[in-house]
């Protein structure tokens, strides 16, 4: 959570130092939270020598699917994207109810308990499962991959039966539900454009992604060239803005 936070701040105040700061925590987690299986752990303490243990649970991992994703979008670099996809699986492979949707809050292979249970209200912090659901919209928009998608659709239609009685307790879920709304633009910077990434990324966009820098595999990279912006929907794109008041015209449209 603090790293998705992070990586938003630097972005939206232009501060390098924050975003360095981001950049070594995700290289931290990334270093420090990993068993030799690959599977993410969720605490870490230096007494003598440094110890990581206890298996996550699904909201870190829906956690980590939206810090990676953030701040990929936040630095350029594409190692992020890819570990946001790594860490999805993760979540997908141990914590999906292919029966009834959802994500269950313990993994297939954690502890045996009485009732396998599934975290949904948001409280202090965000539920797994609204956290997963807005985390994998974004992470779908940024990399085409629509089964992303579809999964967070049925953890909106898990909660279909419960959140008209009390939406104060889905605050977080009920940002999923604007996105998937309003639908997602997907923008686009391609070559060295700086001054195009630092607009857009001043502006509170809640429904925007970003992919400039590194190309990852996406739509988004496919058949774009030139120092210029995309703004998308769908992949559906505008005219490419090559001025930042042209850009500013494609945003608002």
């Amino acid at each position: 959570l603090m790293l998705s936070t992070l990586a938003e701040a630097a972005a939206a105040f232009q501060r390098p130092d924050w975003l360095q700061a981001a950049i070594r925590n995700g290289e931290f987690l990334l270093r420090e939270l990993r068993d030799e299986d690959g599977r993410w752990l969720r605490s870490w303490h230096q007494d003598g020598t440094p110890r990581s243990r206890h298996r996550a649970l699904a909201l870190d991992l829906a956690a980590l699917v939206d810090a990676f994703t953030r701040l990929g979008e936040a630095s350029g670099q594409a190692r992020w994207i890819t570990q946001a996809q790594s860490v999805a699986e993760q979540l997908l492979d141990h914590f999906w109810d292919a029966t009834n949707g959802g994500f269950y809050t313990t993994a297939d292979d954690g502890e045996r308990l009485i009732v396998r249970q599934k975290d949904l209200m948001d409280n202090a912090t965000p539920s797994a499962n609204s956290t997963a659901a807005l985390a994998l919209y974004r992470l779908s928009a940024l990399t085409g991959v629509m089964r992303y998608e579809h999964i967070a659709d049925q953890i909106l239609q898990l909660y279909a039966g419960i959140i008209h009685g009390a939406p104060t307790a889905f605050g977080n879920l009920l940002a999923a539900v604007h996105l998937r709304h309003i639908g997602t633009t997907e923008i686009v910077v391609t070559g060295n454009r700086d001054d195009l990434v630092a607009l857009v990324q001043r502006q509170w966009l809640p429904t925007a992604v970003l992919a400039w820098g590194e190309p990852f595999d996406s739509p988004l990279w496919r058949n774009r060239s030139g120092d210029r912006a995309f703004v998308c929907h769908h992949y559906a794109c505008e005219a490419p803005a090559t001025t930042t008041e042209e850009l500013v015209t494609s945003l608002r449209s």
